[in-house]
């Protein structure tokens, strides 16, 4: 962004959210390397105007309900594990808001993402800039290691292209990010998401085709059956 779009993103901020809460929010501890942007390429404003677009949908389409916030620590490094489902990420998306939204005071969730979105070009430019990271180990020890509160959903792509007859059902876990939290010396905070397994319905999942395309999954939901490719 430019400077002068970044001033009008704190303004909208400001005109929605109030003055108060924006504050709180651009207090949140950001490591600026130079040029508004962190080591990971997180420009505070573009995941300030992520946060204001995708509480629409918090509020007022998901509206989310949530308890539990008093087990986040306020500050230093932690690490989310939850449950992922619905093909789509707006499980982890909501849980972020969430912490925006609800946590005292609001703490900035980093989520390590899938590695293929490191070559989906503008989207693994946007994932960066809202400020999650791709899922490497590097990434994610530095991140615990800046103090900040980082997310991980251990099912990974098995969670999210699971059929409905796996609803509601753990896949086998990633357990990478425990190793991580025992060399790192940092608390694991486990949370779950009712609801996500509703937000897209997966009735099949070509693995073998998936393979060949080295996607980590391929799901066939029921839009994609009655409207084609159109249906994506």
């Amino acid at each position: 962004m430019t400077p002068d779009q970044r001033r009008r993103v704190r303004k909208l901020a400001t005109r929605i959210l109030g003055q108060e809460k924006t504050e709180q929010i651009l207090t949140i501890p950001f490591a600026d390397q130079g040029w508004g942007y962190d080591q990971f390429g997180q420009e505070r404003e573009s995941g300030l105007l992520a946060y204001l677009i995708l509480r629409v949908l918090y509020k007022y389409y998901f509206r989310v309900n949530s308890v539990g916030h008093d087990n986040i620590p306020d500050s230093g490094p932690a690490i989310l594990a939850g449950n992922h489902s619905g093909f789509l990420p707006f499980d982890g998306m909501m849980v972020g808001i969430d912490l925006m939204e609800k946590a005292n005071p609001p703490r900035a969730m980093r989520a390590v993402a899938e590695m293929m979105l490191a070559d989906v070009p503008w989207l693994s430019v946007l994932v960066h800039r809202v400020g999650q990271v791709i899922g490497h180990r590097r990434n994610f020890e530095d991140l615990l290691s800046n103090g900040d509160l980082v997310a991980v959903f251990p099912e990974g792509a098995r969670g999210m292209g699971k059929t409905i007859r796996k609803k509601y059902q753990l896949q086998r876990f990633n357990v990478g990010f425990i190793e991580i939290a025992l060399s790192s010396q940092v608390p694991i905070i486990p949370f779950a998401v009712v609801g996500a397994e509703e937000q897209t319905i997966v009735v099949a999942n070509l693995d073998q085709l998936a393979r060949r395309l080295n996607l980590p999954i391929l799901p066939v939901i029921p839009s994609f059956l009655i409207l084609g490719p159109a249906g994506l």
